[in-house]
């Protein structure tokens, strides 16, 4: 769109007081954030799972749970965690496996109005897929691959340290043929100090 087309359609004057109501609240979800592990927030989900592509022709992935560990970090919040689920055979040809992926990941999170909290990030990780014994030789029973996934999520605080959490996420598992799945979860958090031997070793 042509500069003053945008300028007829939307009055400078707006857009002034559209950048500074951004910066304000951005200065002000700033000041509110807690230093860098300062906090520690673990979270509990349950998670259903979808394959995507040529995979769900072999496997039905199944609901599971997930475990994860966050902290604030110098911009945004790292996180750590472990998601552990099913993998049925939808085949005679393959066998069915149990997944955990394993992750390191770091998303950035923006104040909406009320409790409510919107949050993006990425993660890099690991799945370690152990296959049924029974369908597969001794050799083959498990295997390891690296992963990369984009997940987002929706928190609202209530009860002072507890959140309620609502989680998606994409994620590519890069086998010789990608595995690409969808998930969908819910579960809760609770904040805690950080011990203060812990964020000095942290830091």
């Amino acid at each position: 769109m042509k500069p003053f087309l945008l300028s007829k359609i939307v009055p400078p004057a707006a857009l002034l007081v559209l950048l500074s109501f951004l910066l304000a609240g951005s200065s002000l979800a700033a000041a509110q954030k807690p230093g860098v592990f300062e906090t520690i927030d673990v979270e509990l989900d349950v998670v259903a799972s979808a394959a995507l592509g040529s995979f769900e022709d072999y496997w039905s992935p199944s609901a599971g749970g997930r475990l994860e560990l966050s902290s604030p970090f110098y911009a945004g919040v790292i996180r750590a965690g472990g998601h552990l689920f099913d993998n049925g055979s939808s085949s005679e040809d393959v066998p069915s496996f149990v997944g955990l992926w394993g992750y390191l990941g770091w998303s950035y999170e923006w104040p909406l109005p009320g409790r409510f909290a919107w949050s993006a990030g990425l993660q890099t990780g690991v799945m370690y897929m152990d296959f049924d014994e029974e369908a597969v030789p001794e050799a083959r029973q498990d295997e390891t691959e690296l992963g990369f996934a984009l997940d987002s999520r929706i928190r609202y605080a209530f009860a002072g340290s507890w959140s309620f959490v609502v989680t998606g996420e994409y994620r590519v598992i890069l086998t010789d043929r990608e595995i690409e799945y969808v998930f969908g979860g819910v579960g809760l958090s609770r904040t805690f100090a950080t011990p203060k031997w812990l964020r000095e070793f942290l830091e």
